[in-house]
């Protein structure tokens, strides 16, 4: 197609590996951003091992060894979903794919103007557990993307259901993917 895609991966360790991935194709229409999307723009300084908040990045440094749980510590660049769409001067956007280990509510907080103007489709993960060691709510993820309008389809099922039961679901698998639509 004639669409761009643009990826996001904050540490070193996952941007490598997202590059060696991208070396195995020849997909020309894809961005690269060594960067997290969340409800600010900052730059923190995070290790693994910091606090409970940094457990979102844990998929992105090298734990494989496990011979030391010491890592370098490493600066990350925050950026508002808002602010990225506004500086590159996006016309649309069609699909976010998101699978951020808890930091789902900052980076859809961050995205707010963005939902609102182009009502892009999710596949979102869902998860009380990992929204709760960020310090956030699934009730605040739900309500925010209910208020844009969005309904929830688990990705195993063929149509939206309910809030009741999307809870349920969510506690029964621990964490859920789901497409919501407008």
């Amino acid at each position: 197609g004639t669409g761009t895609l643009y990826c996001f991966e904050p540490t070193d360790y996952a941007f490598r590996k997202l590059m060696k991935n991208h070396g195995l194709n020849h997909f020309t229409n894809i961005v690269f951003e060594k960067m997290a999307l969340s409800d600010r723009n900052e730059t923190r300084r995070i290790t693994p091992a910091s606090s409970l908040d940094t457990v979102a990045f844990s998929a992105s440094w090298d734990v494989k060894n496990l011979k030391s749980k010491r890592h370098d510590a490493q600066d990350i660049a925050f950026k508002t979903l808002d602010a990225y769409v506004q500086e590159k001067q996006l016309a649309h956007v069609d699909l976010l794919k998101i699978d951020v280990d808890g930091y789902e509510l900052k980076v859809m907080t961050g995205g707010a103007e963005t939902l609102a103007r182009f009502h892009p489709m999710l596949i979102i993960e869902l998860s009380e557990c990992l929204l709760h060691y960020i310090g956030d709510r699934l009730e605040d993820l739900l309500n925010l993307l209910e208020r844009f309008g969005y309904a929830f389809q688990p990705v195993y099922m063929t149509a939206p259901i309910n809030r009741e039961r999307l809870l349920d679901e969510i506690k029964l698998r621990q964490t859920l993917d789901c497409l919501c639509v407008c």
